[in-house]
């Protein structure tokens, strides 16, 4: 699996999934027909191909063995980053699956240059196969349009606001929000990285410096 999806999720669980829920602890009506979950993955309705995967027996093992005082929402303390890095893994196997499915080659390769595009379909396998189909049609149709990323990213966006369910629109909004946030972190990194080069190249041009004059010196 490729680092950059255990970011991918990171983002989705800490800015739109929630923590623990157990429908016999926490009942609630809001939650309808939900299973017990944590991090979007649902033990009662999220399927065989997560919950019965490796890393899904080792995510609900997890849950089973400490989860006995755990509150609604709670994050997972000690186990959260451990749980976040399974539920990555989980999704991913079907993030895979569904890509081969229902993305066009063209589709998979200009999705692969850009991690907003990524974020957009790894987050539609927490919206089940259907809204993975949807959005993959409707990918499909815009990469034969166009190649320009920020215009398919524009689109990933559009389809979910304009997909007529409010929860896929909220989602929409976040996941705008998120592009912001991918963009903001990329920035980050580059100014890192170029300070660190700079620094060390004049870093390692005073301690040259340092040396050569203490051999002048006879010091050295």
């Amino acid at each position: 699996m490729k680092p950059k999806f255990y970011d991918l999720a990171d983002l989705i669980i800490s800015n739109i999934e929630g923590g623990y829920y157990s429908p016999i602890r926490h009942k609630s009506a809001a939650m309808m027909d939900s299973g017990e979950t944590m991090f979007g993955m649902d033990r009662k309705h999220g399927g065989d191909d997560i919950n019965n995967s490796a890393a899904g027996k080792k995510f609900w093992a997890i849950i089973d063995q400490n989860s006995a005082a755990w509150s609604w929402n709670f994050k997972g303390g000690k186990f959260e980053k451990q749980l976040k890095k399974l539920a990555a893994e989980m999704m991913y196997n079907r993030f895979e699956k569904y890509s081969k499915l229902y993305l066009s080659d063209k589709a998979r390769k200009i999705a692969n240059k850009s991690e907003r595009i990524l974020l957009h379909f790894f987050y539609a396998c927490w919206n089940g196969a259907g809204w993975f189909k949807k959005f993959a049609e409707d990918f499909n149709t815009q990469c034969q349009k166009t190649h320009n990323i920020s215009a398919l990213e524009k689109s990933c966006i559009a389809a979910r606001k304009n997909s007529g369910n409010s929860l896929i629109s909220k989602g929409g909004e976040k996941m705008e929000m998120m592009f912001t946030m991918i963009n903001v972190k990329r920035g980050l990194k580059i100014a890192v990285i170029t300070i660190l080069t700079v620094g060390a190249g004049f870093g390692g041009y005073k301690v040259f410096k340092y040396f050569k004059d203490r051999k002048k010196h006879g010091k050295v």
